[in-house]
C-alpha cells in the first residue's frame, strides 16, 4: 500500500512540475511557425530581451514587440515606438512545440474569438 502512494505522490510531482516549466519565457525561445488557421502565413520569433519578431510570408516587414507574459495572456508593447500602448490577446503553452494565441490580426468585434496556432 506504501508503494503505490509513494507512486502516486511521484507522479502528481512530476506532472506539476512539467506544468511550472511550460510556462516561463525560455521555453519560448526560437521560431514558431503559423499551423492554422492559414499554415505557414506567419512566424513568431522569440529571442533574449522578450523580445518577439513577427513576419509573414512575402512580406519585407518584421515587427518586434516587447511581450510579457500572464497566466493565460501575452502583453505585446510595440518595440519600435513608445506611442502606442500595449495589446493582451489570450495565450497558451501548449507544449514545448506549439503555442496558441488569440488572432493577431484585425477581427470583426461582433465575431466570436478566433485562435492561431504556432509550432516550432
Amino acid at each position: 500500500m506504501q508503494k503505490v502512494l509513494l507512486i502516486g505522490f511521484l507522479a502528481i510531482i512530476s506532472i506539476s512540475s512539467c506544468k511550472k516549466g511550460a510556462s516561463s519565457s525560455a521555453s519560448l525561445s526560437g521560431k514558431y511557425t503559423e499551423y492554422s488557421p492559414m499554415s505557414g502565413e506567419t512566424q513568431l520569433e522569440f529571442i533574449p530581451g522578450n523580445i518577439m519578431i513577427k513576419t509573414e510570408t512575402g512580406s519585407a516587414y518584421r515587427d518586434s514587440f516587447y511581450y510579457t507574459l500572464g497566466s493565460s495572456t501575452i502583453s505585446l508593447t510595440p518595440a519600435w515606438s513608445n506611442i502606442y500602448p500595449a495589446s493582451n490577446f489570450d495565450f497558451a503553452i501548449i507544449d514545448y512545440h506549439t503555442i496558441r494565441i488569440q488572432n493577431l490580426y484585425a477581427s470583426i468585434p461582433e465575431a466570436p474569438e478566433t485562435f492561431m496556432i504556432f509550432m516550432k
